[in-house]
């Protein structure tokens, strides 16, 4: 899953640095690799965890999900009216690459049954 979030960090780096709208629509397509890295695992992470409360355990993901993306739309929308939008997609990158370093922090604590 790390993964995904390290090729979401270099894509929206790409989007940052795009300079034509054909640059930039090529770096907005490869974003679909970033959901083929991510969605199965944090699915699968997801059923694991839940163990016999699959349904309240997948509801308690997407309603998680679905505000971290209400909040970091908001939150990246300040800064792109604010700075524009290479500042935006860098602070997106750099969310992303804050993943891909606490994700073994986390994954371990969960490994040793340890779920905080």
């Amino acid at each position: 899953m790390w993964l995904g979030w390290l090729v979401y960090a270099i894509l929206a780096v790409g989007m940052a640095r795009a300079g034509t709208a054909a640059a930039a629509w090529g770096w907005f397509l490869a974003f679909g690799l970033v959901a083929g890295l991510t969605e199965s695992p944090e699915r699968a992470l997801v059923a694991r965890l839940a163990g016999t409360h699959q349904g309240s355990g997948f509801g308690l993901y997407h309603g998680i999900t679905g505000f971290a993306a209400l909040v970091g739309g908001v939150a990246l929308g300040g800064v792109f009216q604010r700075y524009g939008a290479a500042p935006a997609f860098l602070a997106s990158a750099a969310g992303g690459l804050a993943l891909v370093f606490a994700w073994p922090v986390f994954a371990g604590g969960w490994r040793r049954g340890v779920r905080g």
